[in-house]
């Protein structure tokens, strides 16, 4: 994917190089001229990576793109008009829009091989239990759980529409005897699923309720599948997100789904908000947690296939997903420093595997408005010119 990634920078005419200027001053020794890339271009060249990628690029880096190119696009509508030389932030409600889109658009694709998967395990229990336990009393609900379940996973995925009608379904496959209506439940969830800010009041009357549901002993009658969708209405988020699809859907649910402590956080910053609230779920649940937020080759088992089999140290500290590191930036979490946090670790176990990092800082830079003359990214660049070197 290195040589198509690079024919596309050539094909949209994305940057040309800078000899002079304070900018190759502070480049490292040795390292090619800065690049000075053309803002105007950079969603042509996204598109083009698509393109020209579209064979070659994995599913993670497809979505990865994908992300920055959400955040491009709301950064060209806000700087319509506007000088480049201002080159203005991108603004937190619009940042916080994109991000909330894209995390629409992933999580829903994870939820329907999620859910599928789901369903023919579901179903292929039922048929053996069916031999084993000939004459056996097999009313009981299993394909309402399964309901439920996907219901949950959805509104992880921000899809109202398709939780209600799992719900619907949930209702219509109950066996004689189990009769289930949730009539309320999808009164609740039309009026506070997938928003967090609007709701916060909704959420915290019913946290109330569920507090008292649980003094009474109400959890155990519901069952945990219908109990995890009123905890994550209700933004008791801690005993519901080891149940998500991967680490996407966990922040997601963060998103969508939290209840500030008090009104002053409310709207303040909900990107950053979000992203605090979440690596602070991360912490409290230890090493043990199954939704932190590491590259697809740490997690062999998740929806993503793994890049390599060699593992890491285990004193080798883990690094994050080069997607959260993308939304740490933009959210003023995280600071560019000296690009490690886009390095190869963060989605390879393959050290020469740079050519994708170089590609996705270049364009990050452009949509942040940053210098190509950082040192960092002079380092990284110098490193990919060493493997396309050794490519021949």
């Amino acid at each position: 994917h290195s040589v198509a990634l690079l024919e596309a920078q050539r094909e949209v005419g994305f940057a040309e190089s800078r000899t002079a200027g304070d900018g190759a001053r502070r480049a490292l020794a040795g390292s090619p001229a800065p690049l000075t890339p053309c803002r105007t271009k950079t969603k042509e060249l996204l598109d083009e990576y698509f393109r020209k990628g579209e064979a070659s690029l994995d599913t993670h880096a497809q979505e990865t793109f994908e992300l920055i190119r959400m955040f491009l696009g709301h950064r060209a509508k806000q700087d319509a008009g506007v000088a480049a030389t201002t080159q203005p932030p991108l603004s937190r409600p619009a940042a916080m829009r994109c991000l909330s889109s894209w995390l629409s658009r992933v999580n829903a694709r994870t939820a329907r091989r999620r859910c599928a998967r789901e369903a023919r395990d579901s179903q292929r229990q039922r048929r053996l239990q069916t031999v084993v336990r000939i004459g056996a009393d097999m009313s009981r609900p299993e394909a309402e759980c399964d309901h439920l379940g996907a219901a949950y996973h959805l509104l992880s995925a921000n899809s109202v529409r398709g939780a209600l009608q799992e719900l619907d379904l949930a209702a219509t496959s109950a066996g004689a005897g189990f009769r289930m209506h949730f009539d309320r439940l999808t009164s609740i969830i039309s009026s506070s699923g997938g928003t967090s800010a609007p709701c916060v009041e909704r959420r915290r009357w019913l946290k109330h309720q569920l507090h008292q549901w649980r003094s009474q002993g109400v959890q155990d009658m519901m069952g945990p599948g219908l109990w995890r969708i009123y905890s994550l209405l209700a933004g008791e988020l801690d005993g519901v997100l080891p149940d998500s699809m991967d680490w996407r859907a966990a922040f997601a649910v963060c998103v969508w789904y939290r209840c500030p402590s008090g009104p002053s956080e409310v709207g303040k910053n909900e990107m950053e908000d979000s992203l605090r609230e979440f690596e602070a779920a991360v912490k409290r649940h230890g090493s043990s947690c199954c939704f932190k937020p590491t590259p697809p080759c740490a997690s062999p088992g998740g929806e993503f296939i793994a890049l390599g089999q060699a593992t890491r140290s285990a004193r080798t500290p883990q690094a994050h997903d080069l997607q959260f590191n993308i939304m740490r930036v933009v959210s003023g979490v995280l600071e560019l420093g000296d690009f490690s946090d886009f390095d190869y670790p963060t989605y390879s176990q393959q050290p020469l595997d740079v050519a994708y990092a170089w590609h996705v800082s270049l364009v990050l830079l452009t949509l942040l408005g940053k210098d190509t003359s950082e040192t960092g990214f002079q380092r990284l660049t110098h490193q990919y010119c060493f493997v396309l070197e050794l490519l021949g």
